[in-house]
């Protein structure tokens, strides 16, 4: 009896961990879009300020390929433009 009731709770606590799961990939996956339509905007405005490059990578090269990209890289350089526009 109490192996029953403890394989059926296991049971239920592995399909909660599972939905969990599944909804924090999505919730990833969303966050995840969303910072690469940010870093499009980014290198879109970065190249209309005639910024040829962010780091070492051709902005044009980016833009092309987004999925090469490094979007928190393109946000930390951004962030730094920023910076030294306000200074």
């Amino acid at each position: 009896m109490k192996d029953a009731e403890r394989k059926l709770r296991d049971q239920k606590e592995q399909a909660e961990r599972d939905e969990q799961r599944i909804n924090r990939n999505k919730i990833e996956g969303m966050l995840l879009d969303q910072k690469k339509v940010r870093a499009v905007q980014i290198l879109n405005e970065l190249k209309a300020r005639d910024f040829k490059k962010v780091g070492k990578n051709k902005i044009d090269t980016m833009l092309a390929d987004p999925e090469k990209m490094n979007y928190d890289e393109v946000i930390v350089f951004y962030e730094g433009v920023l910076a030294k526009e306000r200074e």
